[in-house]
């Protein structure tokens, strides 16, 4: 069965579908913290791709919406409700998001979400394929099990290394409520397509940092989705 078979039609609203619906959860939002102007603007972003090669990735970061003519109501109901900041995505503007914080529509989802995630991973920087569905897979169903984790494109590695550095120096810290002096120690995951003989001089030359933080890697291991 497709998403396409399961989610209600323009004009088809009052048939039973599956779930609960966004629109109603924008509802929601809009009625008890955005119909009103506020003093300091919120920040709700609507990242789209620059090129069609990275729209999978902008989905996967930051949602997305169909885009037949009959389900595209999702998408404009998001926009109306929340008027969000049209972001247009490469390695700048990945790169200034990370600094700062936003709302995306795939945030805006989860909200009112509890997850209890039982997980006292390290921070870690997940580096993939943009271009490869299984580092996207990979991703996706890491961080819905892990609490920190952060999707940094190969493609845009270079551009995007002040950021990974400044990250593993500030996540390398003492671990809160520990008296022993243990250390939170970030990681650097790289997704199976990368070619295991490349990962080094990537890890060297745009990851590691002259702290004892510096030094740690790891492989992704493979994972399924439910």
């Amino acid at each position: 069965m497709q998403l396409v078979d399961i989610l209600p039609r323009s004009g088809q609203r009052d048939e039973k579908g599956h779930g609960q619906s966004v629109l109603d959860l924008y509802r929601k939002l809009y009625r008890e913290e955005f119909q009103f102007v506020r003093r300091h603007k919120h920040r709700i972003v609507d990242v789209k791709a620059a090129t069609t090669t990275f729209n999978s990735l902008a989905s996967c970061l930051f949602g997305g919406f169909p885009k037949q003519q009959n389900l595209k109501y999702f998408g404009s109901a998001f926009k109306d409700a929340f008027d969000p900041e049209q972001i247009t995505l490469n390695a700048a503007a990945l790169n200034q998001l990370y600094r700062t914080d936003f709302s995306s529509a795939l945030r805006m989802g989860q909200d009112g979400l509890e997850v209890d995630y039982n997980d006292h991973g390290e921070p870690t920087l997940f580096i993939l394929n943009a271009h490869e569905p299984k580092d996207l897979l990979d991703f996706w169903n890491f961080r819905a099990v892990h609490r920190s984790g952060i999707a940094i494109p190969v493609q845009w590695l270079q551009e995007l290394s002040d950021f990974c550095k400044s990250f593993i120096i500030e996540n390398y810290r003492p671990l809160p409520g520990n008296p022993n002096g243990v250390m939170i120690h970030p990681v650097c995951m790289f997704a199976r397509s990368i070619p295991e003989n490349n990962i080094e001089e990537l890890f060297t030359k745009y990851l590691k940092v002259d702290t004892p933080a510096g030094w740690k890697w790891t492989r992704s291991r493979r994972t399924t989705s439910t």
